[in-house]
């Protein structure tokens, strides 16, 4: 199961430098899309920092990677993670938990002067991702502004979590980070496996459909 998760605003510090290093390690490097956007924010904020490296999924440090917890886990659902999440960074597009990257400060879908980030990432990876995702269920717990960087046009299953009978926004990171992590713990195999044995304090009470996506409805016990 691939899992499509957004980035945070806030990262942490530090890492450990890799002089072998380059954009061309990351996830669908083969496309060079990078290039423009990076060359753009160098431009306009200097050179970016890429001496220290750390794995995206630790280089991201928001709410749902704090509920996420990628340190506690032990090292097959670390590894599942590292291949099996794909975050949208704001200045590299789609990347994997594993991937290693610098330290950036970027807006959360913002522009780089007349550069749309979002649109340029959609145009040149929407088909790449597609192939790439078809072949194992897709679970996509993003941020709403991530779907102008990627919109699957395969089947996928999306989320939204209700708590004493109202939709929850902000709080919904720390839920797609218990989930995520859930995930990874599990390995369910399919979408329907995961909709069985769900966190103690999920329970999903209405699916419902609408071309390729299926939307979850997920109740949040009073422990969360």
């Amino acid at each position: 199961m691939n899992i499509l998760f957004s980035p945070s605003q806030t990262k942490r510090q530090g890492g450990q430098s890799d002089a072998s290093w380059s954009l061309e390690k990351l996830f669908l490097s083969q496309y060079a899309h990078r290039d423009p956007i990076v060359e753009r924010y160098n431009a306009l904020f200097g050179a970016w920092d890429t001496s220290m490296l750390m794995p995206a999924v630790l280089r991201y440090d928001g709410v749902a990677y704090d509920y996420l917890n990628y340190e506690g886990l032990p090292i097959d659902a670390q590894n599942y993670l590292d291949t099996h999440l794909v975050i949208f960074s704001d200045l590299l597009g789609s990347v994997l938990g594993g991937d290693l990257i610098g330290l950036y400060r970027l807006k959360q879908g913002g522009k780089l002067a007349e550069i749309a980030i979002d649109k340029h990432y959609r145009t040149h990876t929407q088909t790449a991702l597609d192939a790439y995702l078809a072949n194992a269920p897709l679970l996509d717990l993003r941020a709403g502004i991530y779907d102008k960087f990627f919109a699957p046009t395969i089947a996928h299953t999306t989320v939204r979590f209700l708590k004493e009978g109202k939709i929850i926004s902000h709080w919904a990171k720390a839920y797609r980070g218990v989930l995520a992590r859930h995930v990874a713990l599990h390995k369910p195999k399919t979408l329907e496996a995961l909709a069985l044995e769900l966190p103690s304090s999920m329970q999903l009470i209405d699916v419902t459909h609408k071309a390729l996506q299926t939307q979850w409805t997920i109740a949040l016990g009073a422990s969360t």
